[in-house]
């Protein structure tokens, strides 16, 4: 008789835990699935499975293969509430305030489409210029949908590197400049740490400026769990969400969505599906399709939406197990930014003048710009002078060092604009030490000496 699912996970996690944690660095990168040859700079784009992790998720996949019915009707529910259960100690809150998308531009898409019938006119939703491209899309889809209340989104210009005072004071006028012209800010989208510039953002603090002035709070803290410390209770806010196959050693894809019990009733799960409750039918009556013990309809609709691959899901408990195998977030967290740091310092010197660090002169770590990821400047320019076809020289400059550095080297860093620069952001977990970055940095600089030389030729 084959063994249950319980005793094929334990054996799992007994030969984890047999083998002694040999530190952090090189020593971990076989415990990934990462090719020999593959060096992994860009953990913040789609995060890395460790193999432990990954061979629990398979047991569920089995598990669901072996009994379709038995598995999807009965036996995921139990184990999608453990999963909860330990992501809500984690961000230190109610575990029934808490619920599993299968990312964070998912979740983003459910809070604001869940205000679809509360709008009125004159209101806006807040957004910086750092908004994650997809945030920002849903943003711009929701005001596209909603023409008769004439929505608008209200910007708040970043161009770091800038202090955590300084992002609050632009965000202030911001919202006092709207609120003098009549606009109504329904709700502010913020990132915890935001993509690309990959930096801290003072979240709680707007969390509790936003609540001064009666906006919804919306964090996207796609970086943030895993990364930097999170605390719901302390924090407050409306609604937050944030990836956990990035930072948090989950198999993609998998995030949470915190919704404040007193937002509940505003956020619908996406796709609806057969929990959902309309406030003009009466309650229906008889057996459900798929019965629930769910201590809320906010959790009942989230626990299914229809047939999908809920072994992601479950497959956090394991994730968090190999993370206290390593040590625990605090071990985990202090060696990326220390190793962060270092990174910037280590890529900056290599490329020379004109290459700098997006960092700011901080009173405590907590203030830094810096946590796992880091932003080096790339001492290019381009000829143009008009603003706007600088912006677009650079962007086409910065995308073919990108994909030069990739095709003819098996890693990825990514390359963006911002500030009128090419930056690049940089990664830093476990499985790294500061070789990789001396690596990387030769590569980089290579390719910016090729470039400077072509253009030198050109002049």
């Amino acid at each position: 008789m084959r063994p249950s699912l319980e005793d094929r996970i334990e054996v799992h996690r007994a030969q984890l835990q047999s083998k002694p944690f040999p530190g952090f660095g090189h020593a971990l990168k076989p415990y990934y699935g990462f090719d020999e040859s593959y060096v992994a700079l860009n953990n913040g784009s789609f995060g890395a499975c460790p193999n432990h992790v990954l061979a629990v998720y398979k047991e569920f996949v089995d598990e669901a293969e072996r009994y379709p019915d038995t598995f999807l009707r009965r036996m995921y529910r139990p184990l999608l509430t453990t999963a909860r259960k330990q992501l809500a100690e984690i961000i230190h809150c109610h575990v029934d305030d808490l619920v599993l998308v299968a990312n964070a531009t998912s979740g983003v898409n459910a809070v604001l489409r869940g205000l679809n019938g509360t709008w009125r006119n004159g209101d806006a939703i807040l957004v910086y210029e750092t908004i994650y491209g997809a945030c920002g899309k849903t943003a711009q889809y929701i005001v596209d949908s909603n023409p008769s209340f004439a929505l608008q989104i209200v910007r708040v210009p970043l161009s770091y590197p800038l202090t955590h005072d300084e992002v609050i004071q632009k965000t202030r006028a911001a919202i006092e400049d709207a609120e003098a012209k009549g606009i109504n800010i329904r709700i502010g989208v913020m990132d915890a740490i935001s993509s690309i510039p990959g930096v801290v953002v003072p979240w709680e603090r707007l969390c509790k400026l936003f609540r001064s002035h009666n906006i919804l709070s919306l964090v996207d803290a796609a970086h943030a769990v895993g990364q930097i410390k999170v605390d719901m209770i302390a924090a407050d806010p409306d609604f937050f969400i944030s990836n956990c196959h990035k930072w948090l050693s989950a198999h993609r894809g998998v995030a949470l969505l915190y919704v404040a019990k007193r937002n509940q009733h505003l956020t619908h799960a996406i796709p609806t599906s057969h929990d959902y409750l309309s406030p003009n039918l009466p309650p229906p009556k008889g057996p459900p399709l798929l019965p629930t013990d769910a201590p809320s309809n906010f959790v009942a609709t989230w626990e299914w939406t229809g047939t999908i691959d809920m072994s992601n899901y479950l497959n956090i408990p394991a994730a968090l197990e190999f993370r206290r195998w390593m040590g625990g977030e605090a071990a985990i967290m202090a060696y990326n930014s220390n190793l962060a740091q270092k990174a910037g310092e280590i890529v900056s010197q290599k490329l020379g003048a004109g290459s700098v660090v997006m960092e700011v002169e901080a009173a405590s770590e907590a203030e830094r710009l810096t946590a796992s990821m880091v932003n080096v400047s790339i001492p290019v320019d381009v000829a143009a002078t008009d603003a706007d076809e600088r912006r677009v020289e650079l962007a086409m400059l910065g995308a073919r060092l990108q994909t030069r550095l990739t095709t003819e080297n098996e890693t990825f860093v990514m390359f963006y604009v911002h500030a009128d620069r090419i930056w690049i952001r940089l990664s830093a977990q476990v499985w790294l030490e500061p070789s990789d970055f001396e690596w990387v940095a030769d590569k980089i600089q290579a390719l910016v000496l090729e470039h400077q030389l072509q253009t030198k030729a050109t002049i």
